[in-house]
């Protein structure tokens, strides 16, 4: 799967050359790009997991459906095409992640990814300071985080679509708690890697407080959570940057082909 970045950065090249993507200030553009972190809000702290992993099931792409036909105003639609979206990047970067992983922890992992689930998300975030370490692509997906805050109000499409799938649904309350997770999370994160050196200068004190102190307590929190991966991310490999353009090209082509105003 794809980490929050990755999914900003296949979100705004789908919106490139679309009316949609023509003013960054329209709803329908902010709420697209809300909708293409949608399934994944939920794992963020002040979101309900068990409501990630309904979205992210055997029924995750019933639930899209269900989303699309109770959209009622082009914002809505906006958000459930962007969760369609989020879903079928998943599907096509998923592989990659788990090679990845495979190759990046090769003791831990024996060819099967999933006995190392920190990996998961060492090799997601480690594709995100990928995108954010380039400054030109650095600005838009920043400023794409802001269109999460935008998203609070579509709790009824949101609890609708849950509701008709698994006949439970987040309170207006969780959802917004969800959402503000979220932006809480991806702000904390940029901020923590600018101050390791990940971002940004690489000194020399930033890497040896990062190795000496910074990591051994995250390889041993990553034991009991291992979603807290995402701190002690890890570099792609060297030819990463094109990898990631050509696997952003695929599901954004996938994606064209079943929308068609998006094409």
């Amino acid at each position: 799967m794809a980490a929050a970045y990755w999914h900003f950065l296949i979100g705004l090249k789908v919106l490139e050359g679309t009316p949609e993507g023509e003013d960054p200030g329209a709803s329908c553009f902010r709420s697209f790009l809300g909708g293409v972190q949608g399934p994944d809000v939920f794992f963020y702290p002040g979101g309900e997991r068990s409501f990630g992993e309904v979205t992210h099931g055997e029924g995750a792409f019933a639930l899209a459906e269900a989303m699309k036909k109770a959209a009622r105003t082009p914002p809505e639609g906006a958000f459930a095409a962007g969760w369609r979206l989020h879903l079928l990047a998943d599907d096509v970067t998923h592989p990659l992640v788990d090679r990845w992983v495979c190759e990046r922890f090769p003791r831990r992992c024996a060819c099967d990814p999933s006995r190392y689930p920190a990996g998961h998300h060492r090799v997601e975030w480690g594709i995100d300071l990928l995108l954010l370490g380039d400054d030109q692509a650095a600005v838009p997906l920043t400023a794409a985080a802001g269109a999460l805050g935008t998203i609070v109000p579509l709790h009824g499409l949101v609890s609708s679509a849950l509701s008709s799938v698994c006949g439970r649904a987040p309170s207006p309350e969780e959802w917004r708690g969800s959402v503000e997770g979220m932006i809480k999370y991806l702000a904390i994160f940029r901020r923590s890697w600018r101050l390791t050196g990940f971002l940004g200068s690489k000194g020399v004190l930033k890497r040896a407080l990062y190795v000496s102190l910074v990591l051994p307590l995250a390889l041993a929190a990553t034991r009991k959570n291992p979603q807290l991966g995402v701190f002690i991310p890890v570099p792609p490999p060297g030819d990463a940057a094109a990898v990631v353009a050509a696997y952003t090209a695929e599901a954004c082509r996938l994606f064209r082909e079943s929308e068609r105003r998006f094409a």
